[in-house]
């Protein structure tokens, strides 16, 4: 444990020393919140020398020698744009001192914007045991933290990867001023999530039970969030949140409901879904059909080409426009075809 300390201190210095950071601990009951702030391009440390060396806590204030950055800037950064970052899963911020941990932090610093990035229950150093209910509870706390007690008056936005998405749309759907909630790669809900992944309704009360009632409602938290710039991106290609579990889906889902004024869909009754093995099974068909023609067009000379457009229309199918075969060739055709 005291390597571990050590080791997370080390890291803690090495960030707050490339980016001029502090770090603070935000209280949220009995729970203290670890986290850094970054200033805008991490050159100058605006904050009043007052709150730091009250509620600062940073390694670097323990160093003999060391001074933080006067400040010379223009503007304070209270009043700079800030982004409260969420961290996906298995990701502290003390990793965030080299690439590609530390992309977003220098991005959002580089673009003019102060940082804060913390830790949820039981990651790095941090006290407690992590749930949705607290993890967003504490998300909520640190956003009170920096607005009442550093004095942040400037716009203020939530980014959340995966498992920070989570905290991301609460904070943003429970604060008007927030400005910026950007979803990145995370779920709708964590009730489709079982369900999607286990094809069944066992698994979903399976996960229920033994998480003791976790929800978090990612998409309508998104959804209701008044924040006037929402952003969201989906990897297609993620092993966990495809598609069909993204907050992408999600959003869709309640916008659709508002449309039909429904209180939910049940998209395998609404609308014809195919399976991924249904899917092989009907365009294996299509090309069995479409090779037939084609040693037929090329067995019989007088055999005219038969397809001559393919449209692909807005839902992705595709209609046959015209197919002209002579009839010694088009009675054989149908034969074989159905056979299919």
């Amino acid at each position: 444990m005291n390597l571990l300390l050590c080791y997370s201190e080390q890291l803690e210095y090495i960030l707050a020393y490339n980016y001029n950071g502090v770090k603070f601990l935000a209280p949220n009951g009995k729970h203290k919140i670890p986290f850094m702030f970054f200033p805008a391009h991490g050159k100058h440390l605006c904050i009043p020398d007052s709150v730091i060396d009250e509620h600062g806590v940073n390694v670097l204030m323990k160093s003999p020698g060391f001074e933080y950055a006067k400040c010379n800037c223009d503007r304070m950064v209270e009043s700079r744009p800030t982004i409260i970052y969420c961290n996906p899963n298995a990701l502290n911020y003390e990793q965030m001192v080299n690439y590609p941990h530390n992309f977003w932090l220098k991005y959002f610093m580089n673009h003019g914007c102060n940082v804060v990035i913390w830790n949820y229950r039981g990651y790095g150093c941090a006290k407690g045991t992590p749930n949705p209910k607290n993890l967003q509870d504490d998300g909520q706390a640190l956003y009170e933290y920096i607005r009442k007690t550093l004095h942040i008056t400037g716009k203020v936005g939530v980014y959340g990867r995966s498992l920070g998405g989570i905290v991301a749309t609460h904070i943003a759907a429970k604060n008007s001023d927030i400005s910026l909630l950007f979803a990145d790669r995370t779920l709708a809900n964590l009730e489709i999530l079982p369900n999607r992944k286990a094809h069944g309704s066992i698994m979903t009360k399976f996960f229920k039970f033994a998480t003791l009632g976790w929800k978090a409602d990612n998409d309508e938290n998104y959804y209701n969030a008044q924040a006037p710039v929402k952003m969201m991106a989906v990897d297609p290609a993620d092993d966990v949140i495809d598609n069909h579990t993204s907050v992408m889906t999600g959003v869709a889902m309640k916008v659709a409901c508002k449309k039909l004024k429904v209180k939910s869909i049940n998209l395998k009754k609404q609308y014809f879904l195919m399976e991924k093995d249904e899917q092989k099974v009907f365009f294996k068909a299509i090309e069995t059909f479409f090779e037939i023609h084609r040693q037929l067009c090329l067995s019989n000379p007088n055999c005219e080409d038969s397809v001559h457009a393919l449209n692909y229309g807005p839902g992705g199918t595709a209609d046959l426009m015209k197919v002209n075969v002579r009839a010694g060739s088009a009675g054989t055709l149908l034969s074989r075809s159905r056979r299919l």
